[in-house]
């Protein structure tokens, strides 16, 4: 029973302490997103933005996750100097992609589907940024500890990528492969957002399927980025 109580307390501790450290330290985080966003936009036009049809989401997780990879060695020179709240860090390298794609995203859905559906692309990419909480935990980890992880990375997003349906539709594939990509979480937050922006079809199991993974990945991965944060310095 024990062990139950302790891995809930895990998954309760993973999404609400990085958020209780943004709001604790709200003024740093200003100050790190001013300075992510100044960096991260400068000598561009517009302030890079994209608006690629369909592959807006997808563009916007695969940032979040390339960058997560090497979140602790990009903020190392700032931390050396001054460390403050590792917590902070998976929250914001997820919110300038939210923002910046997220706009873009409003857009276009304004421009094809209307006020109604650009209403409802409001909750696209949130819905992404929560699921991937986990990931944001665990991957700084191995980024940090593996180093061949991040090489990694790029390749497993171009495979990820190929088995989501994004570039194509799911009808398009023969029946036994695409049984195959609903393993895939992503295929089912795909089917969500077209069923919700494309009203196209999508079932309960869509909706479950990336619930029960999130549930089962939080608790693990916010303990190993707990137990990881005393070593984060001595390796940097």
């Amino acid at each position: 029973m024990s062990y139950i109580t302790g891995y809930f307390r895990n998954i309760v501790g993973g999404f609400i302490n990085p958020c209780r450290a943004v709001v604790k330290n709200w003024s740093l985080y200003i100050m790190l997103l001013r300075r992510d966003l100044i960096n991260r936009t400068s000598g561009t036009i517009l302030g890079k933005v994209w608006l690629l049809v369909g592959m807006l989401p997808w563009l916007c997780v695969a940032e979040v996750i390339s960058r997560s990879t090497s979140m602790f060695r990009e903020f190392a020179p700032l931390y050396r100097r001054n460390p403050f709240p590792l917590e902070l860090l998976p929250v914001l390298v997820m919110t300038i992609p939210c923002l910046v794609y997220g706009s873009a995203y409003f857009v276009l859905n304004l421009v094809i589907g209307g006020i109604d559906k650009a209403l409802l692309s409001l909750f696209v990419l949130p819905m992404f940024m929560l699921w991937l909480i986990p990931l944001c935990l665990l991957f700084p980890v191995l980024g940090l500890f593996i180093k061949d992880f991040g090489q990694a990375i790029p390749f497993l997003l171009m495979i990820t990528l190929f088995l989501t349906p994004i570039l194509y539709f799911p009808s398009m594939l023969p029946q036994g492969i695409s049984r195959i990509i609903w393993i895939n979480p992503f295929s089912d937050l795909m089917a969500v957002v077209h069923g919700v922006l494309q009203d196209s079809e999508y079932n309960w199991l869509n909706v479950a399927r990336p619930m029960i993974i999130w549930l089962l990945l939080l608790g693990p991965c916010w303990l190993v980025y707990k137990r990881s944060i005393p070593h984060v310095r001595e390796v940097l």
